[in-house]
């Protein structure tokens, strides 16, 4: 019937409003709703004021127009139409000059229009599109504007105003000749009365009412959100979305609350999202925690705006990684130093741990593990793999990323790292994040990972030590257990905090948007505590406490006790674990061996050496010499391990000496001192017998013998070196590496 010209009306879950925009004619003027419900005193007052007889003519009233051309003529001017609703209707379809021959064809158009449809329809849409004064149009935009409250909570007095203002609104109105407004409401309600609508005392207390009419401003909520459907999606008319207002509003206290305390330590912006992990609804919505404050760009979108991963991706590598059998739940991994290409990550804590357990190398957000875990599943693998998954911020070649994308190389914003967490909390099925209702446009169903690798995942990210008094979470009586993960980017600009639940996944986001660094911007302090908050005060189903344990996924092994890889018959002993059913690499344990040991030196013998000796066979647990070096490094006794029987020529094993550093195809910058003097490199080697001679080679030529302390120091020229080790025993390890000198200084 009219040109689709709406203002765009965001509701919540409740039908309440969050925030309403203005249409093209920056007008007021909310979409007709689904229901076409026009409020009871509303309807009765409109038609009593405007059309008695609405439900009987055929559009037009023949009396009401011969009356109204006897006053016109009476007073030499047009002061009355004679026009029907149906026939404003038709006026406000297409408007036209006051004349007879134009009234002749609104009569003619509203018997076409009554013809067509029906009479609750016929003034709906007049309500809807009537004039209401200044820029308001239609019923449910001059409810919002005049008395800040829906159409359904007016009262006798306020339905009797806003049927009044659409006859004249120009000439009448609450800020023009309120006193002729007055008069007119007050005649209505005798009208009423008289007609046994209304009683006499409701007329009396209507008549005395103090009918607040005011211009009111409307109060965004969740206004990011709402923003991003106007202008992003373009959407318009009258959006039923999934935030719920009373999750909105406590969450802004919680997050506005921490972000004065923030503050005070120059961390300016925070930015959250609350998400239903089974159906994806958006339930809260927080892209900054003041929009309105300019002197922190409020404005921004942090629930959108790419920012530095940090280690926020390592759970889902961690996932993919056992998926693909390429670790344990359980297993050791190597942190020691390594080198890819001139690339040599550390730990946060600038130390390394030798062999880690899977479990408290994610807990504890270990960095060197997960680079050579990444390594060996492929930058490329994991790049699509997070395509996969809905990270469409990535806007660099794999290539160009490299094994720094593990460790915050990557841009990701908060909603796609909470989709993440969510799909892992979904047991690897990753479904649509709902904006809105009957968003049919993007509705699919993928599986990124399995059920049993994510179960895992989640049970070992609930061990995660909570921040401040939540440190005591399980001795609470209502204990909600969270899977969660923090992340801080280097150089201390992004703190995030992300958990999940089978009912609720909640990401927290906070730093500058301004990217300025702040060396108290850390994930556990600053975002962990938003996180614990607001999912705190949450409603919580009993029956969603945790995941339920998925039986046909998951299936038992025997793994070693020490490596927590699975059991070799050399393994002294065992226990049970669970890995997922498809699970299909055969990642026996590598460090317990069964070998043959002399009684009297206790070497490693085999069949070419045995002969004439008295041995026994033993399970002997063999550590490679890089591992060794670092416990010992970390003050920690490793006792000595057993090597072959030098006698043998057959018996070099090269993992018993390992050159430490320089790494294998490293590049390495050699500085010069404040005299200019060039620096020296420190040359190091471990044995998995710290006391044994070894023999250094640098470039074929022999340089040094050591023992029990395998480094020092030596000068490098420029250029391609080669660097060997060996043993008595005949153990070797050979490297190549490049060195280059730093200018010098300026005088």
């Amino acid at each position: 019937m009219f040109r689709d010209d709406y203002s765009l009306v965001v509701l919540d879950d409740n039908e309440e409003i969050l925030q309403v925009f203005l249409n093209s004619r920056e007008q007021w003027h909310f979409p007709p709703s689904e229901t076409h419900v026009i409020p009871e005193k509303l309807l009765v007052s409109v038609k009593i004021y405007e059309d008695e007889f609405f439900n009987y003519h055929p559009g037009f009233n023949p009396f009401s127009i011969l009356r109204a051309i006897k006053q016109n003529r009476k007073e030499g001017r047009i002061v009355s139409g004679g026009s029907t609703i149906t026939m404003q209707l038709a006026r406000l379809l297409k408007k036209k000059e006051r004349t007879y021959p134009n009234k002749f064809i609104e009569i003619l158009q509203a018997i076409k229009l009554e013809m067509r449809y029906k009479k609750k329809n016929i003034i709906y849409s007049y309500l809807s599109h009537a004039p209401y004064g200044g820029n308001i149009v239609g019923f449910e935009a001059a409810c919002l504007r005049y008395f800040k409250k829906a159409p359904d909570k007016l009262t006798w007095s306020e339905a009797c105003t806003l049927a009044i203002l659409p006859n004249a609104p120009g000439l009448i109105s609450p800020f023009q000749n309120p006193d002729k407004l007055w008069d007119k409401k007050n005649f209505l309600l005798e009208k009423l009365y008289i007609k046994n609508i209304i009683d006499e005392q409701t007329m009396n207390l209507s008549k005395i009412e103090k009918t607040h009419i005011a211009v009111f401003p409307t109060s965004p909520t969740a206004p990011h959100f709402c923003r991003d459907l106007f202008i992003n999606k373009k959407l318009r008319g009258r959006i039923h979305t999934f935030i719920n207002k009373g999750i909105q509003s406590s969450g802004n206290e919680i997050i506005a609350s921490h972000a004065r305390y923030l503050n005070n330590l120059g961390i300016k912006n925070v930015s959250s999202v609350i998400i239903e992990t089974r159906t994806g609804n958006i339930r809260a919505y927080f892209g900054s925690h003041d929009f309105f404050n300019t002197d922190i760009n409020g404005q921004v979108d942090g629930v959108t705006a790419p920012r530095s991963s940090a280690s926020i991706l390592k759970p889902y590598l961690y996932t993919l990684a056992i998926d693909k059998g390429l670790a344990l739940p359980e297993e050791l991994l190597r942190d020691i130093p390594v080198s890819y290409n001139g690339f040599t990550p550390r730990n946060a804590d600038k130390n390394f741990n030798a062999l880690v357990p899977f479990k408290e190398s994610l807990i504890r957000s270990l960095n060197v593990p997960s680079v050579n875990l990444l390594e060996i599943y492929g930058v490329k693998n994991f790049y699509y793999d997070l395509q996969n998954a809905g990270v469409s911020s990535l806007h660099r070649t794999p290539e160009e990323y490299g094994l720094p994308l593990i460790l915050g190389g990557a841009e990701i914003t908060l909603l796609e790292a909470a989709d993440i967490f969510r799909t892992i909390g979904n047991l690897g099925l990753r479904t649509p994040i709902n904006y809105y209702k009957n968003d049919a446009a993007t509705i699919y169903e993928k599986r990124v990972c399995s059920r049993g690798s994510s179960y895992l995942i989640l049970e070992i990210l609930k061990e995660l030590n909570r921040p401040g008094s939540e440190f005591f979470w399980e001795s609470f009586q209502n204990k909600w257990p969270i899977a969660w993960k923090t992340g801080t980017s280097y150089g201390n600009r992004d703190a995030w905090a992300i958990g999940v639940n089978p009912e609720w996944t909640i990401a927290v986001w906070s730093g500058n948007f301004d990217g300025s660094a702040n060396a108290n911007i850390n994930g556990a302090g600053c975002s962990g505590p938003i996180l614990f908050d607001l999912f705190n005060a949450l409603p919580k189903q009993t029956d969603l406490a945790w995941f339920s344990f998925p039986n046909s996924d998951l299936k038992s092994v025997k793994i070693c006790s020490y490596s927590g890889m699975l059991a070799s018959e050399s393994c002294p002993e065992v226990k049970e674990s669970f890995i997922p059913i498809q699970y299909q690499a055969n990642k026996v344990c590598i460090y317990h061996h069964s070998l043959h040991i002399d009684k009297k030196n206790k070497t490693i013998v085999c069949s070419r050496c045995w002969h004439g000796r008295e041995y026994e066979k033993k399970k002997v647990l063999i550590l490679p010499a890089d591992v060794v070096q670092v416990y010992l490094d970390n003050g920690i006794i490793i006792e000595d391990q057993p090597v072959h029987n030098k006698e043998c020529q057959y018996g070099g094993n090269s993992k018993q000496l390992k050159i430490i550093y320089p790494l294998d195809k490293s590049k390495i910058w050699l500085p010069r001192g404040f005299d200019n003097t060039q620096q020296k490199i420190v040359l190091k080697a471990a044995h998995s017998k710290p006391n044994t001679m070894i023999y250094w080679h640098l470039d074929n030529y022999l340089i040094k013998e050591t023992s029990r302390h395998h480094q020092f120091a030596v000068d490098l020229n420029r250029g391609t070196h080669t660097l060997s080790v060996i043993d008595k025993y005949g153990n070797k390890d050979t490297i190549i590496f490049d060195i280059e000198h730093t200018a010098p200084q300026m005088e």
